[in-house]
């Protein structure tokens, strides 16, 4: 597990609304317990963007989700958004070539 997780670098604050926190009360509203919805264990910490689209900030599109913080306090074993973004990220496409080509 890193020590550092990739907020410390990133500029991914600056492109949230800025109704951000409105979003996450509204989004503990919904979900008080914050129930992760990768995992189904409460106590998710983060505020993740449900189809991967992080500019898509409707409310059905934010529930939460468990990621290093809650690995780090032992509340969970993995870290259930790092799962999540493996998953959605593309594999590589094995392109055959024309039979012409052979």
């Amino acid at each position: 597990m890193a020590d550092r997780p990739a907020w410390a670098t990133s500029d991914r604050r600056s492109t949230l609304p800025s109704n951000w926190e409105q979003l996450r009360a509204d989004a503990r509203m919904r979900n008080p317990a914050q129930v992760c919805h990768w995992g189904g264990l409460a106590g998710g910490e983060a505020l993740d963007h449900k189809n991967g689209d992080p500019l898509d900030h409707r409310p059905e599109n934010l529930d939460w989700i468990h990621d290093w913080r809650s690995v780090r306090a032992g509340i969970v074993e993995r870290n259930c958004h790092a799962a999540k973004t493996r998953r959605q990220q593309p594999t590589a496409v094995r392109v055959e070539q024309h039979p012409a080509r052979r």
